[in-house]
Order: C-alpha cells, then structure tokens, then sequence
C-alpha cells in the first residue's frame, strides 16, 4: 500500500518522512499515534478479506483484527448544525401599533409563542387583581382539560403532571430532568414571550417581586434561601380594550394548542 506524507502544504517522500519522524523522536516521550477511523472508513473495508490474508500469511493477529471489524458498530457520523446567520432582532417584531384593532390584526398575523401567550395573558389577566404566570398557565391547562376538552397529546401538558388536585406544574427534582419542567414548557415559553410583548405595547402593568424558598416540600434546607423572581400583571386600559374588542380571543389560544401535539 502506498502512503503519501504531507507537513505543512509539503508533499514529503518516505524517507523524508521517515526523517523526520526519527529527528521528532528524540524529544517525544510518547509514541506516534495515528487514528486510522479518520484515514479509513471501515464500512467499505472487506473483512473477508483480511480472513483471507490471516489463513495465507499464518498471522492470527489479522484473523482477530478482521473478527472487531466484522463485528463493530461505527457511531454514525454527527454533521455539523448549519447555523442561520445570526439576525438582529428588529422592532418590528414588537410592534407598537397605536389601537385595539392594530394591536388584534399583528397578533393574529402569525400563530407564534409570542401571540398565543399574549393573548392568553390578556384572556386571564384583571384590570385589578394582579394575577401570575404560574398560577395563569395551571388555569389555562386544567381549562384545556376540563372545558375545552384538548387531547392529552397536545403540547399544552408538557410541563405538568395530574394529581387528585387537577394539573400542577412540574419543578426540577431528582426525579425530574429539567427538560421535563414547567419553566421549559410550551405555556410558559409563550407566557414569556407574550410578557415581554404586552409590556412594549403598554397592554398590562407588570411589578418585579422576589420570594423565598421553594414549591416543593422536600428540598435541601440550603434551598429554602434562595430567592427567586416572579412577575405579577394587571391589565392596563388600553390592554382591557384589546380584551373587550378580541371577541375570538379564546378560540385563537385553544386552535393554538389543540393543532400541535407532542
């Protein structure tokens, strides 16, 4: 088999190469190690052959090589992700339209996370009781499941668990890996982006608050400590007017989720 060496853009004959492997030797402690999985592709390679070579040469050391090769399962090759070139986030896609009507045709423009969650905040949300993202999403899930009847397929579950108690969220445990938790959820994602949409529009009045602790009952006392952010909204006047001219407001967030399924 012929070998053809390379170094640095130089083509290098065999004893170029052999040159100057014994003139690195001197100060490498180790020996040269070369990957043949990325010279050679073994799925094209004929291990019969290599039985063949075993039987004519009385070398057992083939017969073994030809056995792994015969045998293994090559992890399949992982292609790099193709990135889309990174964009700017334009204003545009927050637009600040200057009435109820411009503010219900941008949100019916494309059924995204942003408008469904918009609108479900909007559905939910009082012009004077604040209300929370939490307690919004684990009333619009127990909705699904007792009045609008949604399939238990349907993403809006994701991030939930049935108890005697109806749906609750889940929150990262032991048992429960965080790509299973509620703050990874479709609802909550759209909850989020709906947020941040409604507030650039002036459509609800949002307050910062910080609590201490935990949801759940058995975690480490350490945890008790931790603080953590929430917000709480209510309606402003303009947001009042969307929800009272949105006459199929709740029909737009229930198709949302009712056509995409896990």
């Amino acid at each position: 088999m012929n070998f053809s060496f390379n170094y640095g853009g130089q083509t290098l004959n065999k004893p170029e190469a052999d040159a100057l492997f014994q003139a690195a030797a001197s100060s490498q402690s180790q020996p040269f190690e070369i990957d043949l999985s990325k010279l050679i592709d073994v799925r094209v390679v004929d291990s019969s052959k290599l039985f063949e070579l075993s039987v004519y040469q009385h070398n057992p050391t083939l017969a073994s090589l030809a056995f792994k090769l015969a045998t293994a399962t090559p992890a399949p090759a992982i292609k790099a992700p193709i990135k889309a070139p990174a964009t700017k986030k334009s204003p545009a896609s927050l637009l600040k339209p200057g009435n109820a009507d411009d503010i219900i045709a941008d949100l019916n423009k494309s059924a995204c996370y942003r408008s469904v969650g918009a609108a479900l905040l909007l559905q939910y949300a009082d012009l004077e009781m604040p209300k929370v993202m939490r307690d919004t999403a684990v009333e619009f899930a127990n909705d699904c499941l007792t009045t609008h009847k949604v399939k238990p397929s349907s993403i809006v579950y994701k991030g939930f668990t049935l108890t005697n108690l109806g749906l609750v969220p889940k929150d990262i445990s032991p048992d429960v890996p965080r790509r299973a938790t509620f703050h990874v959820s479709p609802v909550y994602l759209s909850l989020r982006e709906g947020l941040a949409y409604c507030e650039h529009n002036g459509l609800l009045s949002i307050r910062r608050h910080y609590s201490s602790g935990s949801h759940r009952t058995d975690v480490h006392p350490i945890a008790e400590k931790l603080k953590r952010m929430y917000y709480t909204f209510v309606l402003t006047d303009k947001g009042a007017e969307v929800k009272e001219s949105w006459g199929d407001m709740e029909t737009f967030i229930v198709k949302f989720f009712k056509n995409r399924h896990v």
